[in-house]
């Protein structure tokens, strides 16, 4: 029996000696991890070098697990960038790395770690104060960029999943109190990313091998700012290696009732609703956006979106507000943006327009609708370039009239031009949804066989000329009441042709003349251009000419 004690007893011993180093061996670690990563870990930018702070640091070798609590990026110099550019504020409640190898780290020079947990992420970013041209490679940067991480004694790292719970993003101009955007997630899957010495060949910084690159988000629902709207989506993808980003039943709408938002509106307002079952971004430069904060993408192609627009028209307008037309809103945006072409493919459009408490909605209705939107260019690149904002449409005006619509708008220019069609023939009391109330008239009837529009303006005033195709027109005027205004009705029937062109082919053009009321939108402009040709062709008084 002795024997086999004495045998049993070095391995005892053995046992002892492994058993007791989770005892001085962890924290010894815990000590030399906390020195590397409070002085040594560096995120370089251009401007500015960032080091990582924390409360807590929790190792267990044996599990292989490593924990950081209340981490925080600080600059360097414990100071940010004059003027308040720089990174912001970045703040993670918790970071877990499991699955780290720590004889690579020693031997080899080499950190593998399986996965990155981070929980709970807050990063503030702050625009630069000079605006950035995208065009031009002189440009200042934004101060958003981080290029390198320094990590001492380590020539490369490898990660294989990184996962993010509990994420905020907060975007803001150059005030920390002008937020221009606030974005809320649940979840967030990176894939492929890795570290490896810079080309310089220096080993003190490790910049991101973003070859690989996935990331993946599901289930998303952001609160927008003003918490007026929430935008959820079920899939977003993003794949480095061709630039691409799939986004998968999209839907963007109000937080609250329509008669909240009256309740909470003095004056006139527009809610929006929209979804759509597949976005597909080609040309997404995530490498100019971290870099510059440009935001740059070849193409969009949105799928089956359903779009709807109400307007409350019984409260008065906010007369000194000033809407500007789209280029100039372009011009106008501090976010570096170039979007060369946005398609829209089996798409449909309702917009209602509540004109008093009782009585029948103005309602244009496109149940189908295509269109493409060229040249979308931002900031100082759109005040000095020489493109046009092009904006083509083609859809069915209340599932019975074909219609198309192209608007050009100059950069740089305060020039508009607006032209259209309808194709095909339609019955003309098909459309008094969108013509009364609107119009006070309704067709009673009458057959449309076309109609062609073009007219050239300013952001203030358009000029141009309508033509109005018809056999057999009749129409009434109705009184606020509903009623028909008998005189005036039976005057246009008599006075007006009922056919356009006549017999002897003389064809009537109505003249379009229109004066933009400023705090109304481009749609708004467009409708009352074409409605005053519309006008001017039909009453016997009006602005037209004989061709």
């Amino acid at each position: 029996m002795q024997i086999k004690i004495r045998k049993r007893y070095p391995l005892l011993v053995l046992f002892l000696l492994a058993a007791s180093a989770a005892f001085w061996l962890n924290p010894i670690l815990e000590k030399v991890l906390e020195g590397y990563i409070r002085r040594e870990i560096v995120l370089h930018s251009a401007e500015a070098g960032f080091s990582l702070d924390y409360e807590a640091l929790e190792l267990d070798i044996f599990s292989e697990k490593l924990n950081l609590r209340q981490v925080r990026a600080r600059a360097a110099d414990d100071s940010l960038h004059p003027g308040g550019e720089g990174l912001g504020t970045l703040r993670i409640g918790r970071i877990t790395l499991e699955g780290i190898n720590l004889t690579n780290f020693l031997w080899n020079e080499t950190l593998s770690v399986r996965s990155i947990s981070l929980d709970t992420l807050q990063l503030n970013l702050r625009r630069a104060l000079a605006d950035s041209a995208l065009g031009g490679e002189d440009s200042k940067l934004s101060g958003t960029r981080i290029d390198s991480v320094r990590l001492p004694g380590i020539e490369q790292v490898r990660l294989s999943r990184f996962e993010l719970d509990h994420f905020r993003l907060n975007l803001t101009g150059y005030a920390q109190s002008d937020t221009v955007a606030s974005f809320y997630g649940d979840r967030l899957l990176v894939e492929g990313v890795g570290l490896s010495a810079d080309a310089r060949g220096t080993g003190a910084y490790l910049v991101p091998e973003l070859a690989g690159l996935e990331l993946e988000l599901s289930r998303q629902r952001y609160t927008l700012t003003g918490a007026s709207y929430e935008l959820y989506f079920d899939r977003f993808r993003y794949r480095h290696s061709d630039k691409s980003v799939r986004v998968d039943s999209l839907a963007f709408r109000p937080l609250m009732d329509t008669g909240l938002f009256a309740e909470a509106h003095a004056h006139s307002f527009e809610t929006y609703t929209a979804r759509f079952s597949r976005l597909d971004i080609a040309g997404f430069d995530l490498d100019r956006l971290l870099a510059q904060g440009d935001l740059r993408m070849r193409s969009v192609a949105v799928d089956r979106l359903q779009g709807s627009i109400f307007r409350d028209k019984t409260k008065p307008y906010e007369t000194e507000r000033r809407v500007p037309l789209p280029d100039d809103a372009l011009m106008e945006l501090e976010w570096p943006l170039r979007i060369d072409t946005v398609s829209l493919r089996h798409a449909s459009l309702e917009y209602r327009e509540k004109v008093q408490e009782s009585g029948p909605e103005v309602l244009v209705d496109f149940p189908e609708l295509r269109g493409r939107i060229v040249h979308i260019v931002s900031g100082a690149a759109a005040r000095d370039t020489g493109d046009t904002l092009k904006i083509d449409l083609q859809g069915t005006l209340l599932g019975t009239l074909p219609v198309e619509v192209s608007l050009q708008l100059p950069y740089a220019t305060d020039h508009f031009h607006m032209k259209g069609l309808t194709r095909g023939s339609s019955r003309l009391h098909k459309l008094n949804p969108t013509i009364y109330p609107a119009m006070e008239m309704r067709f009673t009837g009458g057959r449309l066989n076309g109609m062609y529009f073009h007219a050239d303006g300013t952001s203030r005033r358009m000029t141009g000329e309508l033509t109005m195709l018809y056999d057999d027109l009749e129409v009434a005027f109705i009184k606020d009441d509903g009623n028909r205004k008998t005189t005036l009705s039976w005057l246009a029937n008599t006075l007006v042709r009922n056919s356009n062109p006549n017999r002897r082919g003389k064809t009537i053009v109505g003249a379009i003349e229109f004066t933009r009321v400023p705090y109304k939108g481009v749609w708004n402009y467009v409708w009352k251009g074409v409605q005053s040709g519309v006008e001017n062709s039909l009453n016997p008084l009006g602005d037209r000419r004989t061709e």
